[in-house]
């Protein structure tokens, strides 16, 4: 039985994210990442040519699947509450192994900047729609908007390490729900007695 070409470099996506989360990008090798996905090493270099081009592509995997997670919220919503809750929910997905290769790539792959527009660029796109279809209920320029939001994400994954999933899900429901005063009746530290 052959393999089929994409199965093979999904196999060695999904192997090397795992191994990067658990040993740090700088501690795989390429022959590891092999093993593990169960190819031998010169497949790895029909799909790749660097240890450093399979860190960009598995960073692409994650903020692709954050992008779906956005676009999947925003169809599924019906007012800003429901896709702030729903994009809490899909961003706080796996966000332990997730933030460890984002921090990997930041750290390794982020000297130039625009392989990070390049990356997040749809990520963006998503964002402006919700932004026009909920622009009443935003009150802030887009570009706060925006910059408020990828903070908080970024926050979010940094703190990965030291709780659960569930509880960053319920500490970026608060945060985007207070910020944009969604929530009615969730006590968000007004100050007010």
């Amino acid at each position: 039985m052959q393999i089929k070409k994409e199965d093979k470099k999904d196999r060695i996506l999904k192997s090397a994210e795992k191994l990067f989360a658990e040993k740090g990008y700088a501690n795989v090798s390429i022959s590891e990442i092999a093993k593990d996905a169960k190819v031998g090493k010169g497949t790895i270099y029909v799909y790749f040519s660097s240890k450093e081009e399979i860190l960009d592509a598995v960073a692409l995997r994650i903020f692709e699947e954050f992008v779906d997670g956005a676009r999947y919220a925003l169809e599924m919503s019906k007012n800003l509450k429901e896709f702030l809750e729903l994009l809490a929910e899909k961003l706080s997905k796996d966000v332990e192994n997730r933030s460890k290769i984002l921090a990997m790539f930041h750290r390794e792959r982020l000297k130039d900047r625009s392989k990070y527009r390049e990356i997040t660029s749809e990520y963006r796109k998503v964002f402006m729609a919700a932004y026009e279809r909920y622009r009443d209920e935003f009150k802030i320029p887009f570009d706060e908007m925006f910059a408020f939001m990828r903070g908080i994400f970024m926050s979010a994954y940094t703190m990965a390490d030291n709780i659960t999933e569930e509880s960053i899900k319920i500490f970026l429901k608060k945060i985007l729900l207070c910020f944009f005063d969604v929530q009615k009746d969730m006590d968000c530290g007004s100050g007010a007695s």
